[in-house]
């Protein structure tokens, strides 16, 4: 290469320059900008969070609905419709079906699942919308 006490054009540049000093606020810029990219990293891992929840919320769904169609479930309401004073007079009977035949297992699910997704939802729009206007957190 060259010896380090040779300069070439591009050191002869550097020398003719100003000085130049930093900004004052470079540190709070810094800062800031720092904060931004955290945010931005937080509100992606949560958008994918919420993403995989809407998902997980479609599979219980249809579960849900295959398992309730593969059941008695149906009969059992379109009786109820169907024939109204057999539905009253055993109404006992009937509600106790209702509760055996209702998958609570994909019930349970479902409903975790959607309190997740909301919770989720809610707070990614709320950082979103203070990450859109500043000042407000």
């Amino acid at each position: 290469m060259h010896e380090p006490d040779e300069q070439d054009d591009l050191d002869r540049l550097f020398l003719q320059l100003p000085a130049t000093t930093p900004p004052p606020d470079v540190g709070v810029r810094a800062r800031t900008r720092l904060r931004a990219i955290r945010a931005a990293r937080t509100l992606t891992l949560v958008a994918l969070i919420d993403l995989v929840a809407l998902t997980a919320l479609a599979i219980l769904a249809f579960q849900l609905g295959a398992t309730v169609a593969s059941s008695e479930l149906p009969v059992l309401l379109r009786l109820v419709v169907e024939d109204r004073t057999v539905a009253l007079e055993a109404r006992r009977e009937i509600a106790i079906a209702l509760v055996q035949a209702t998958p609570w297992l994909n019930v349970v699910g479902l409903t975790v699942d959607l309190l997740l997704l909301i919770a989720v939802t809610r707070y990614l729009l709320r950082k979103t919308e203070a990450v859109a206007m500043p000042g407000v957190a």
